[in-house]
C-alpha cells in the first residue's frame, strides 16, 4: 500500500538523502483540537469534574509528549493539499510503501497505517470511554504496540478530527518515543532534528520504502525539457529507484493529472 507526503522540495531532498521521515508530537501540529476527544471530563458534581478535568488534562499531555505521528494521506493529487502543504505546488508529493516502511508492523507501532484512518465527525465526543475488562491494560506513554482491545481509545485520542479537515484523507502512522536508550526503543531508532518551531524524531526507511515522487506543478523541474531532465538526473541520483511524476491541471476539468517525467523526457529530449 503506497500512501503519500507533501511537504517543500528541500524537506524531500533530506528526506531521500538521509533515508528517513520525522514523526512530531501532537502539540506540534496546527489543530488546537489535537486529542481533545480522548478524555472529556465527567463529574457529576462541581469537585468531581474539577478533579476529572485535572485527571484528563495529564493523560492528553502524557500522550502527546511521549507519541510521534506521521500524517500521510491517500491521494497525492489533492488541490487543496497541494495549496496547504505542497508549497503552493511548488514543492513534492512522496509515495511511501507502508509495508516495506514497517508502518504496518503492529508490534513497533502504537497505531499502524492499516489502523489509522482518521474520522472526521461536526461533534467533539462528550461521553466516558468504555471501561476496559480485559487482561492487557494500555500503558498511557509506554505502550509500543498495537494493543488489542483498546481501539476507541486509540481512534479518539490520535483519528478524531473536525469535519473541515475531510478533505485530507489522512492516514496516521503513531509511534511510541518513551524508553529510548541512544534513540532506540522498542518502537525503532529516531534522530532527533531541532527544527525553529518543533523536534522532529527522523525514523531511518530501509531501502525502497520511498517508491514515488510528483513534482507539482509550479516546481522548477517542470518549467522546461532540460530542467525537467536535470531535474530527473538529480532526484534519482539519490534514490535510483524512485519513480517520477510531474503534476498538471486536466485539460477539461479542474483537476490534477499527473505524467511520467521519465517519458517525456525520453519524447523530447533527445
Amino acid at each position: 500500500m503506497i500512501l503519500y507526503k507533501y511537504m517543500s522540495e528541500s524537506a524531500a531532498k533530506l528526506i531521500l538523502e538521509n533515508r528517513s521521515i520525522g514523526f512530531a508530537k501532537p502539540d506540534t501540529f496546527n489543530d488546537p483540537y489535537e486529542l481533545k476527544a480522548a478524555y472529556p471530563p465527567q463529574g457529576a458534581n462541581p469537585l468531581a469534574l474539577f478533579i476529572d478535568v485535572i485527571r484528563s488534562c495529564g493523560k492528553q499531555f502524557i500522550w502527546s509528549d511521549t507519541s510521534g505521528v506521521l500524517c500521510l494521506t491517500r491521494n497525492p493529487l489533492n488541490a487543496l493539499m497541494w495549496a496547504h502543504y505542497g508549497d503552493e505546488h511548488r514543492g513534492v508529493v512522496l509515495g511511501i510503501d507502508v509495508e516495506q516502511a514497517g508502518f504496518l508492523d503492529v508490534q513497533r507501532c502504537l497505531v499502524p497505517a492499516q489502523f489509522g484512518n482518521v474520522v472526521y465527525t461536526h461533534t467533539r465526543p462528550t461521553h466516558a470511554l468504555a471501561s476496559f475488562k480485559g487482561s492487557n491494560p494500555i500503558s498511557v506513554g509506554h505502550t509500543h504496540h498495537y494493543p488489542v482491545g483498546h481501539e476507541e481509545k486509540l481512534q479518539r485520542t490520535f483519528l478524531q478530527k473536525p469535519a473541515c479537515w475531510a478533505y485530507e484523507e489522512e492516514v496516521r502512522v503513531v509511534k511510541c518515543l518513551s524508553d529510548r536508550k541512544g534513540g532506540t526503543n522498542q518502537s525503532g531508532t529516531f534522530v532527533e532534528v531541532e527544527l525553529p518551531d518543533k523536534t522532529l524524531y527522523c525514523y531511518t526507511l530501509p531501502d525502497g520504502a520511498i517508491r514515488e515522487i510528483y513534482l507539482g506543478m509550479r516546481h522548477s523541474s517542470l518549467q522546461s525539457i532540460s530542467a525537467a531532465k536535470a531535474g530527473l538526473h538529480e532526484y534519482h541520483e539519490l534514490c535510483p529507484e524512485l519513480s517520477v511524476n510531474g503534476c498538471r491541471l486536466s485539460r477539461a476539468t479542474w483537476d490534477i493529472d499527473s505524467f511520467d517525467v521519465s517519458a517525456l523526457v525520453a519524447e523530447r529530449g533527445s
